[in-house]
């Protein structure tokens, strides 16, 4: 147990914990509750090549970063997409 605890220190010093890690990411299902969509419409999102995700095997993560920066975007990839 102590060289555990030695373990999750070491861990900490170098960067991020993994919880500070999980906290800096969003399940789709966070995502649909923000944003107040049906899950087909969240998971149609969620597809989109411009949406910012990242796919552990099966799993969809949503970085906090980039949905912000999506969201301050428009929702869109390009200016195009806005007319």
């Amino acid at each position: 147990m102590i060289i555990s605890c030695y373990t999750t220190v070491d861990r900490m010093r170098k960067g991020k914990s993994n919880m500070e890690r999980q906290a800096e990411m969003m399940t789709v299902k966070e995502i649909q509750g923000k944003l107040g969509l049906s899950r087909q419409g969240t998971y149609n999102l969620v597809n989109r090549p411009d949406f910012p995700t990242v796919r552990v095997g099966r799993k969809i993560l949503i970085p906090v970063s980039g949905f912000s920066d999506w969201l301050q975007k428009g929702g869109t990839r390009n200016e195009a997409d806005n007319q």
